[in-house]
């Protein structure tokens, strides 16, 4: 067996056990997802040809987006990445490198999660200067201003999501590709429910999103 496959096979072990120990799903062999009041949290490990990567990441499933992405998260490092290279091809390496993988889960990852795992605390997150750290989390603007004006509606905020939608459709006016018209359509329509008080409609279209989200990817 070459390396780079008992590699796999032990960060596939690693997931099964994280899995099971704070409570994720195996979305795919080396992706573990958890649900916590219909926000996506991630830990993935990834082997493109020129290594693996690990990322981390969080999602509201009431945002509508067509699957589950690693937007908006984090890319993991570790130090035997940086010394010897992503796959720590010598064999008897592979425990203390899976060590400290599973080391950056509980020093990195779920400190982050704690602070995304529910409307109130991503909308907390998302307006501290730590979310406009480049250095610490990548958040493209179109994804923010979604985020936030998303998780203000999802607690009933819903004047509140007024400024982030308007700044999302300023982010979104210079695009063209289908996607962002669609996205621009969406927040238009959800500002003039809001100017017109039609909450019950916006609650509506949130949970249909989410419950979209959840059967697509059948979470």
């Amino acid at each position: 067996m070459s390396s780079d496959r008992r590699w796999k096979n032990a960060v596939e072990r690693l997931s099964k056990r994280l899995a099971a120990q704070y409570g994720f799903t195996l979305y795919r062999p080396t992706c573990l997802v958890k649900i916590e009041q219909d926000i996506a949290l991630t830990i993935c490990f990834d082997f493109p040809p020129s290594g693996m990567k690990f990322h981390i990441a969080a999602q509201p499933l009431y945002a509508p987006e067509p699957e589950l992405h690693l937007t908006f998260g984090r890319e993991l490092r570790w130090a035997e990445f940086d010394r010897m290279g992503p796959w720590g091809t010598e064999p008897d390496r592979f425990g203390p490198d899976i060590a400290e993988l599973e080391a950056l889960v509980e020093a990195e990852a779920l400190p982050f999660f704690q602070k995304v795992s529910s409307p109130r605390r991503l909308i907390r997150f998302l307006k501290s200067a730590r979310s406009r750290d480049t250095r610490y989390i990548l958040c493209p603007p179109v994804i923010r201003y979604t985020y936030l004006a998303y998780s203000y509606l999802r607690v009933k905020r819903y004047f509140s999501a007024s400024r982030p939608l308007r700044s999302l459709l300023d982010e979104l006016s210079a695009y063209t590709d289908p996607s962002s018209q669609q996205r621009y359509g969406r927040a238009a329509c959800l500002l003039r429910l809001i100017e017109g008080r039609r909450f019950l409609e916006i609650d509506q279209l949130l949970d249909g999103y989410a419950a979209d989200l959840h059967t697509q990817c059948k979470l």
